[in-house]
C-alpha cells in the first residue's frame, strides 16, 4: 500500500470514527428525550385521571415538543448511521445505547397506548353525562336496533330520563 492509499484509508477511518462518535451522541440525546417523553406521558395520564385540563394542556404541549425533537434526532441518527456504515446493534460501543433507546421507545409506546385508552374512557364518560343532562338515553347506543313497519330504525326507551321526571 502506498502513502496515498494509506492517507485515504486513514481519512476514511477518521471520518467513520467521527460519525460513530456523532451517532453515539445522538443516541444519548434520543434516550434523554425519550425519558422526558415518558415523564410527559405519565403526567398526561395523571392529568387525564384527575381531569386537570390546564395541567393537561401544558403537558401535551411539552409532549409535542419532545415528539418534534425525537423526530429531528431520528433523522440525524439515520444520517450518522449511513456515514458509519455499521449497524448500532453490531457495534460494541453503540449496542448498549441502541438497546437502551429501544427500551425507552417501547415504554413510550406502551404509555401512549394506555393514555389513548384513558382518553377513550374519559370521552365515553363525558358523552354519557352529556346524554343524561340532555335528557337522552345514555345507554341508547347499547340498545338493540328495532324497525317499525315502514322499515325505519327505532330504539325502544328503556326507562324515563331525568328531563321527563
Amino acid at each position: 500500500m502506498n502513502t496515498g492509499e494509506n492517507t485515504a484509508l486513514n481519512e476514511r477511518q477518521a471520518r467513520q470514527r467521527q460519525a460513530k462518535a456523532q451517532l453515539a451522541s445522538v443516541l444519548r440525546q434520543e434516550i434523554a428525550c425519550s425519558i422526558e417523553m415518558i415523564e410527559c406521558l405519565e403526567k398526561e395520564a395523571d392529568a387525564l385521571c384527575d381531569r386537570r385540563v390546564t395541567h393537561l394542556e401544558d403537558t401535551v404541549e411539552r409532549k409535542r415538543q419532545c415528539a418534534q425533537q425525537l423526530e429531528r434526532l431520528g433523522a440525524q441518527r439515520e444520517q450518522w448511521l449511513d456515514a458509519c456504515h455499521t449497524s448500532p446493534q453490531d457495534d460494541a460501543e453503540l449496542a448498549p445505547l441502541w438497546k437502551n433507546l429501544l427500551r425507552q421507545a417501547e415504554h413510550c409506546r406502551l404509555l401512549n397506548r394506555r393514555n389513548g385508552a384513558l382518553l377513550v374512557r374519559c370521552n365515553q364518560q363525558t358523552l354519557h353525562a352529556l346524554a343524561i343532562l340532555q335528557g337522552a338515553d345514555p345507554d341508547a347506543r347499547l340498545q338493540a336496533q328495532a324497525y317499525n313497519r315502514n322499515g325505519q330504525g327505532i330504539t325502544a326507551p328503556a326507562s324515563r330520563h331525568i328531563a321527563e321526571a
